[in-house]
């Protein structure tokens, strides 16, 4: 027995002695005997709930979700995905009311850290946060950006995001309808390029300080701009639909870092792209002139004194949400 399972054994053994002493002697090596072989096969067995073993009641992944939320979870489809979530108090007892907003981490992969910072406003808002995981690497090649374009060698980004909702949904037996989506950096890409493909999803999509934003221009190939759209996702990009979801555009007045497009390609860049900024402020503002050109319901908010620092745009995120949560009652 190695030390692993030796020492969840003696744990398990610990908790089951007050139990001990309420049933008989047979019951109790009964229990004994099946904690016994559940941790001696405990790396063969695909799950093994200790805490249903013990209590005799049976124990599934929505359990897990349902008692450990803040944990994170894998997408039980393709476990190299992950994600956790947030429910407010008594959320569980009596869903309704509540709204579900998603959390798209950027390149620094800090899911946790975006979940907590919204966990205030979530409490004080009633709305369940769910924050997605998408790990570097997911084919064993480094590979960091996939995610932020939506799709990698057969991997659908966008997909792994709606079968995440999909299992909160069914843990949760609640039915959260259209979702609040909010990215910054990286996920920001994620953000705007989710908005096109899945419109009728949203409720709302607050974008934050992308370094590269795709355009609605269908004379440019994706991801610079949307030409072989229906081909790349197989749907036709459906702007009216676009057009329903109100979108914020926020950045820091301070992430005016130079975009890191060396001199060379600079030309190319602008040819694929059009017009945009020197860094990020300026993209955002062409990104905001962009979609009001396009008749997209947008605004621009840009904080005073922040850099490039996703996490204290929580509360005026929240605040923009709220907003449009409130003129939709």
């Amino acid at each position: 027995m190695n030390n692993f399972t030796g020492c969840i054994l003696s744990l398990l053994v610990s908790i089951a002695l007050p139990i001990s002493a309420n049933v008989s002697a047979s019951e109790d090596e009964t229990l004994k005997e099946k904690i016994v072989d559940a941790a001696q096969n405990i790396d063969r067995l695909p799950f093994v709930d200790f805490n249903a073993l013990i209590s005799g009641r049976p124990g599934d992944r929505y359990t897990a979700m349902r008692e450990r939320p803040t944990a994170f979870h894998a997408l039980h489809t393709d476990p190299r995905f992950s994600f956790s979530m947030y429910f407010p108090e008594g959320f569980l007892e009596s869903p309704d009311d509540y709204r579900l907003l998603v959390l798209i981490h950027g390149s620094g992969r800090n899911a946790g850290e975006y979940r907590n910072a919204f966990k205030e406003y979530a409490d004080r808002n009633k709305f369940v946060l769910l924050a997605p995981l998408f790990p570097v690497g997911v084919y064993g090649n480094g590979y960091a950006d996939g995610y932020k374009f939506l799709s990698e060698k057969e991997t659908r980004y966008d997909l792994v995001l709606l079968e995440m909702v999909e299992e909160l949904s069914k843990a949760c037996s609640c039915d959260f309808g259209r979702f609040y989506l909010y990215g910054f950096s990286g996920g920001g890409q994620f953000a705007h390029r989710f908005l096109y493909v899945h419109p009728e999803r949203l409720k709302s999509v607050s974008i934050g300080a992308p370094g590269l934003a795709t355009k609605i221009n269908d004379s440019s190939p994706w991801f610079f701009g949307t030409a072989g759209f229906a081909e790349k996702f197989g749907t036709e990009l459906d702007l009216d639909a676009i057009k329903t979801v109100p979108v914020q555009i926020i950045v820091g007045d301070q992430d005016v870092r130079p975009m890191p497009v060396p001199n060379a390609y600079k030309g190319i860049v602008a040819e694929l792209v059009g017009e945009y900024g020197d860094n990020r402020l300026e993209n955002m503002k062409v990104l905001q002139d962009h979609y009001a050109q396009m008749g997209l319901q947008t605004e621009l908010k840009v904080i005073s004194g922040v850099g490039h620092e996703g996490l204290k745009m929580a509360p005026y995120v929240m605040g923009f949400f709220v907003d449009v949560r409130n003129r939709s009652k």
